[in-house]
């Protein structure tokens, strides 16, 4: 599949987190930094929803291995629409 030409005067797309972001720290907290708020807002969407996937420990393993893969889907979504909705706006701001 061949890759769409970009309009006259569009930016870029947001570039993916690098995997040396893992071993620089500030690199990574500069992204997070980049993210604003967002970045927080994923986290209190996060939380709960790990204190909720908690509730699938009572009916055994079956159980909490469905409220914990929910949780992942969760947290994953919110923390990557956060940080590529931020980003993106940003990289467009430039």
């Amino acid at each position: 599949m061949a890759a769409q030409p970009r309009a006259p005067g569009a930016s870029a797309p947001p570039s993916p987190a690098r995997p040396g972001e893992l071993r620089r720290p500030v690199c990574a907290l500069r992204r997070v930094a980049a993210c604003g708020t967002g970045y927080w807002r994923a986290w209190a969407i996060a939380l709960p929803a790990l204190a909720a996937s908690l509730l699938g420990l009572p009916a055994g393993g079956i159980g909490f291995t469905i409220t914990s893969v929910w949780f992942w889907h969760v947290a994953g979504f919110s923390f990557a629409t956060a940080m590529t909705t931020r980003t993106a706006s940003a990289t467009n701001d430039r």
